[in-house]
Order: C-alpha cells, then sequence, then structure tokens
C-alpha cells in the first residue's frame, strides 16, 4: 500500500527470522522493479542485487551486541543525515536493540521522534521487556512467534528433497523436538546431517551428529510404563545405557513427548489417558534434578519412575497433588518455612497397628519424601532414629538437641507428620527426644551447621 512507518519493532523468540525478514522487508522496499501489487522483491535490479551481494550503502546493519555504547548511536546518527545513494530510502536494522545502554537509548530516542524523511528504522530483539518504555511507543511492533512443528518438518523436508537426499522420518522429529520452534536451529542441524555427504541418512550416521534421543524409543518406554509393563520399561532404559544416550536430554525429550501427550488428551476430553499422562509427567520432573547429580548411575532415577509409577497404578495410591479428604489444622507458615501446602489425610486402608520395625524399615521412604518436599530438612532428619511406637505416637530420637529443636518448631513438625502419613497411611503425633546433652552449650557442634548449610544450599565448603 505504499504506506511505510519510520520505525519497525520485531520481537520474539530466537531463531524465527526477525532479522531475515528485515533484510527481505528493506530490499523491498527499495527495490526498483517491484510490481505495485506485489510485495516481494524482484532480486534483479542494481538495488536488490546490490543487497544480496551486502554491498549495499543504503542498507547498514548494527549488532547491538556489540556496539552497544553512546558513540555507536552517535555515529549512526551521523549516518542518517546523508540521502540514499539510489532508491528511495537509507534502512537502518539494529539487531539485539536490548543490549544497548540507558545512554545510547537516550541518543536513539531523540532520532526516533524526529527522522528524516528517508530514513527507516528496523528494530530487532529476543528480550523487548528490556525496551525503555519510549522507544516501543515510537515503534509499530511485530510479535514473532515459535514455528509450528508441522511448517517446519515441511521445510526441513523440501530442503532435504533439494539437496538430493532422503532422511528417516523420525530423525526430522527428532531435530524439531530439539528446535523447540527455532527454525534456524533445526535448519543448522539438517545441515550437519547433510554434510555427512550420504543419500540416505539412517540414525547410524545421525548420532554422528545428534544425541541420540529416539522419538520412536521414547514412545516405547511411555506405553510400557502406562501399561504396568515395567520389564519392558526397565529393558528399553538399559538399550538406552547401552547406545550411550544421554539420560538427561532423553528425560528431558521425553517430558515434551508427555506433554503433547496429555494437551492431547485433555482436548478431546479423554480425562483418563490425560491423569495417567498427568501423573508421569509430575513425577518425570521430579526425578530430573537427580539425572544431574547421579553422575555415576544418571539411569537411576528414570527406572524408580518406571517402577513408581506401575506400582502407583496398581495399589491406586492417589498423587501427592490429589485434593485431601480430611484436612489437618497446622499452624501458619512464617517467612521462609518449607511447608507441604496440602493438608494431612487418612486412608480406609491404612494399618491399624504400626511397630518399631515397621517404622525403622521404611524409615528411608520418609527421608526420600522429605529430600523431595523440604530438602533442608533432610540432614537433620539423616542423622535420627525412630525409637518407639505408641498408639498414634511415633518418637523420634535426636543425638543433640539442637536438632530436636528444629524439628519441635510447628512448621518443621507439620512436614514431618506429612512424610510420616504419606509412606504409612496414617495421620500420626510426633513425639522427640535428645540421646546426648553435653550441657555445655545448647548450641549447635560446627560442623553440624556447616553440613546443614552445604545440605540446605547444595553446595560444597571451599573454606572454613
Amino acid at each position: 500500500m505504499n504506506r511505510l512507518a519510520h520505525a519497525y519493532l520485531f520481537c520474539g523468540p530466537r531463531g524465527v527470522g526477525k532479522t531475515t525478514l528485515a533484510r527481505i522487508m528493506a530490499k523491498t522496499i527499495n527495490c526498483a522493479q517491484r510490481d505495485s501489487s506485489s510485495s516481494e522483491p524482484c532480486n534483479a535490479c542494481e538495488s536488490c542485487t546490490a543487497m544480496n551481494e551486502s554491498r549495499s550503502l543504503n542498507l547498514i546493519e548494527i549488532d547491538a551486541a556489540s556496539h552497544r555504547g553512546i558513540n555507536e548511536i552517535r555515529e549512526l546518527r551521523e549516518h542518517v543525515k546523508f540521502f540514499p545513494q539510489q532508491g528511495l530510502y537509507k534502512i537502518f536494522i539494529i539487531d539485539e536493540v536490548h543490549m544497548l545502554t540507558s545512554e545510547a537509548f537516550n541518543a536513539l530516542l531523540k532520532t526516533l521522534e524526529e527522522p528524516p524523511a528517508h530514513a527507516l528504522f528496523i528494530l530487532a530483539t529476543t528480550e523487548v521487556h528490556k525496551l525503555p518504555e519510549t522507544i516501543i511507543s515510537r515503534c509499530q511492533r511485530f510479535d514473532f512467534k515459535k514455528l509450528p512443528s508441522l511448517e517446519l518438518k515441511k521445510r526441513l523436508l523440501d530442503i532435504t528433497e533439494k539437496e538430493h537426499a532422503s532422511i528417516e522420518e523420525d530423525i526430522i522429529d527428532t531435530l524439531i523436538l530439539r528446535a523447540e520452534g527455532c527454525g534456524r536451529d533445526a535448519e543448522s542441524m539438517l545441515g550437519q546431517l547433510l554434510s555427512l555427504g550420504t543419500e540416505r541418512i539412517t540414525w547410524k550416521q545421525a548420532e554422528l551428529v545428534l544425541p541420540r534421543s529416539d522419538r520412536v524409543l521414547i514412545e516405547q518406554w511411555i506405553e510400557s510404563v502406562l501399561s504396568k509393563n515395567t520389564q519392558k520399561a526397565l529393558t528399553l532404559i538399559q538399550q538406552l545405557v547401552d547406545e550411550g544416550v544421554d539420560m538427561e536430554r532423553f528425560v528431558q525429550d521425553t517430558i515434551m513427548v508427555v506433554r503433547q501427550n496429555m494437551m492431547s488428551a485433555i482436548a478431546v476430553n479423554d480425562t483418563d489417558n490425560g491423569q495417567k499422562y498427568f501423573h508421569l509427567l509430575d513425577r518425570l520432573i521430579q526425578r530430573l534434578p537427580d539425572i544431574r547429580k547421579m553422575a555415576e548411575m544418571p539411569h537411576l532415577p528414570l527406572e524408580l519412575v518406571s517402577v513408581e509409577i506401575a506400582l502407583q497404578m496398581e495399589s491406586g495410591i492417589p498423587s501427592r497433588v490429589t485434593q485431601p479428604s480430611v484436612p489437618l489444622p497446622s499452624p501458619q507458615p512464617g517467612p521462609g518455612a518449607a511447608l507441604i501446602h496440602e493438608p494431612l489425610k487418612t486412608y480406609s486402608s491404612a494399618p491399624a497397628k504400626l511397630s518399631e520395625s515397621g517404622v525403622s524399615e521404611r524409615w528411608e521412604e520418609v527421608l526420600d519424601y522429605i529430600q523431595t518436599h523440604a530438602p533442608s530438612l533432610s540432614f537433620v532428619l539423616g542423622v535420627a532414629q525412630p525409637i518407639s511406637v505408641q498408639d498414634d505416637t511415633i518418637t523420634i530420637a535426636f543425638s543433640y538437641k539442637f536438632h530436636q529443636d528444629i524439628i519441635n518448631s510447628p512448621k518443621n513438625k507439620a512436614v514431618v507428620q506429612k512424610a510420616l502419613q504419606h509412606v504409612f497411611g496414617r495421620v500420626y503425633t510426633i513425639r522427640t527426644v535428645a540421646t546426648e546433652d553435653t550441657g555445655e552449650s545448647k548450641d549447635p557442634p560446627h560442623d553440624d551447621i556447616l553440613a546443614i548449610a552445604v545440605e540446605t544450599f547444595e553446595g560444597a565448603v571451599a573454606d572454613v
């Protein structure tokens, strides 16, 4: 329509074509042979040719990530004064504009307020929230989105065909999964595969470039877990280990697939499958940090999920996010409290009697629950032991009174009660005793303070 703003703002995720479209737009604006009814440049005139060969004086690109100071913007303002050598406009593309300093933004603002008629600005950014409102308000804004999977797949297959090559479909699906909607990343990975020089690319060649996390194996593992075929699920995990698959990458890809399946099930009101996918997704997200911690056995957390989900489905034990039926009043948490914001509940199938040996045998399960929901208490309980059970009261012994005082705080006691209820299926009252008290000082030993700090913040002692 031959109506142009003096400044445009392209914002959105990385690799979706913001800078590329800015260049195409610049070429179109100055195209000498463009049909008035078309928005496409001719790619044949002198202006288009010069831009294609990166020698046009009418197109000036600035990378704000490396030229972010006020001096660069002052230099730009000097260029703005000069008329274009050919064509109607001199176009300035500022990439990653959010990297400019406050002084540089102030210098740019004056130019955006009163630009010469022959100057046009295109600003591109991935973090539009870092731009001053005064800059945003003087631009015509366009928000870019991640590329849909179907469109991205069509694009990759088209490139493969033009390169006279063929590639297995599940490899394309893996590329799309890795790219996460970023077209540039997807094309870059495809280019690496095509550079292998083979006419047909299979997983044997693709493994040289891609850390394997086969979409087919992901689907098979999910199906095995949800169908309670634990043996097959564990066999698939062992297969991944034997093939040297990055377990963290595999779990991340699995999380994405399970989420897609959950959303699809919800969209068609399939509540049963939706709930199954929800429970599986919830457990995978909880176990993902454990993979990073267990460098020697990164597959173990995934094996635990396989067994845990099957046992949960067989026993019908509700998930930790299930709405409670019998709430137990608890004190209001103070600042920084590590409370589980879920009231305690009782089960009809709860055991009527619990022995001291029964508590000791399953004490590790209590510690696992505490580690997941309140890591700051895991060390304190890790050095404690249950010593007796009387009716609905469990007595826990601590070596130091300092540890006893920590658990006796109302907010922390509620966390331990919740853990006991989760493992044993009923509500218990907690009684604590200190088996050793020197009487010299109520302060904790120095080593205990360090150990608690290290456990709480997941750090390491550098110097004392």
